[in-house]
């Protein structure tokens, strides 16, 4: 989510902008004068933070190595605007498609700096836009960066869903903790890489998509970043509405490789559970807004892959809608949630409306289910697991435990099944066996562990 300064841009830019298809990064058909004449740079669009002192601020672009170090790819320094627009050129001589950022630095006064990432591809007489500077922007940057340098960024990780991971208020937060910055930066590197790794390995081996496929995936969601960034550049976007649509996006880029809608609430249940094991390196406030976000990420996919269960089970359109009302609850209670216990009440309140809306044969498996046992051994088993671990064990030891609660959820499942006729009246008749169990234990799960806290 972006807290932006999306200031009033010149109509002239604007059009051009957006002519340009910015988002994806296209050869404009009109170049600027200086392009025209050297084909081997691109251009970058962008916005000031309202602090900045425009007359006194320069902007560079920078690439991100591997090991989280930052080569610069801006022969000069970038033009800045009165009134904070700035642009700056690419040499793509020197740049070799990595991560790109552009920094802006004040020279004089209160020495305000910013950054910002580039989602953009970039390629020759190319104009991109980046989101307008800011806190949030800033700190996305930073923990990339960070992650990298810590060695927690692997293949598994791309910089569309590392910035879905930050809201503009755990940024805040993060920047008023300016003793402890960096240790909030590195913190919430951890997290984002643990969760992303957890996902794309979630994707890989149980839902059975190739790297082929997770690669697609990637892009689909780096390009939709890209027309984001656009819009809020251009003033066409707002905070909430950015963040709505890149999980419309990222559902998409997972529709689009056949996950369905189980499979993507599964797999973004296991990238949430484990950002919450690294994320309890977090101060206070950081954590909360923190988690709150990722909450509300895991409540998209959840409320999705709900509703299509529901329709599986043969629920009456009527009390979908209802659920889908739910749902949308669940996203304020959760933004607005304050710490653990107001997460995890939001989570119950869903789980009791989405109960009130089955049959009475549906409601009875779901009050006969069984799975203390299981979740107790679920929480105890991430709490065993080191928060200051390497993104990759943390994702590794997050999902094993999230495996086996599922293995056993299955397992209970398939017992219920078998044993349908001690549960009285005409339960045979009413359920078809296996199957529907299964879909009321995974509803089940999936909202039991939001509720767990």
């Amino acid at each position: 989510m972006y807290g932006l300064n999306t200031g009033k841009f010149n109509s002239l830019l604007a059009v051009g902008l957006l002519a340009a298809g910015l988002g994806c990064g296209e050869p404009v058909e009109e170049n600027n004068e200086q392009n025209q004449d050297d084909s081997d740079t691109a251009t970058i669009h962008g916005q000031l933070s309202a602090e900045a002192d425009a007359e006194a601020t320069i902007v560079h672009a920078y690439e991100v190595e591997g090991d989280g170090d930052s080569t610069m790819v801006s022969e000069e320094e970038g033009d800045v605007e009165s009134d904070g627009q700035f642009s700056v050129d690419v040499d793509l001589e020197l740049y070799t498609g990595g991560e790109l950022h552009v920094e802006a630095e004040e020279q004089d006064g209160d020495e305000w700096e910013g950054s910002v990432l580039v989602e953009a591809s970039v390629e020759s007489n190319a104009e991109v836009g980046t989101a307008p500077i800011s806190s949030e922007t800033t700190f996305e940057t930073d923990t990339l960066i960070s992650a990298k340098s810590d060695g927690h960024w692997n293949d598994d990780c791309n910089s569309a869903d590392h910035r879905s991971f930050i809201s503009a208020e755990a940024a805040a937060e993060a920047q008023e903790s300016a003793d402890d910055y960096q240790a909030e930066v590195e913190a919430y590197a951890r997290a984002s890489a643990s969760a992303m790794q957890a996902s794309a390995t979630h994707m890989e081996d149980e839902a059975d998509k190739s790297r082929a496929d997770i690669e697609a995936a990637f892009e689909h969601r780096s390009e939709a970043r890209a027309d984001i960034d656009s819009e809020l550049l251009a003033g066409d976007q707002d905070s909430e509405g950015a963040f709505e649509a890149y999980l419309e996006a990222a559902a998409e880029s997972r529709t689009d490789i056949e996950m369905s809608a189980e499979d993507q609430g599964r797999e973004m249940q296991a990238a949430i559970e484990a950002f919450l094991v690294a994320s309890g390196e977090l101060s206070g406030d950081v954590r909360q807004r923190a988690e709150s976000n990722a909450e509300e990420q895991r409540s998209f996919f959840v409320s999705a892959a709900t509703e299509a269960k529901l329709e599986a089970l043969g629920i009456a359109q009527d009390n979908i809608d209802n659920v889908v009302a739910a749902a949308g609850d669940l996203r304020a209670d959760l933004q607005s949630a304050s710490d653990s216990d107001a997460r995890a009440s939001a989570w119950a309140d869903f789980q009791a409306a989405v109960v009130a809306e089955m049959e009475a044969a549906h409601t009875a498996i779901i009050d006969e289910v069984e799975l203390t046992a299981a979740f107790d051994a679920y929480a105890s088993a991430r709490a065993d697991i080191d928060a200051q671990a390497m993104a990759d064990v943390i994702a590794s030891e997050s999902l094993d435990a999230y495996g086996t609660l599922w293995a056993t959820v299955m397992a209970e499942a398939e017992a219920m099944a078998d044993n349908l006729d001690e549960l009285g009246g005409d339960m045979e008749d009413e359920l078809d066996g296996q199957s529907d169990v299964e879909i009321l234990l995974a509803i089940y799960t999936h909202l039991q562990i939001g509720a767990q806290g």
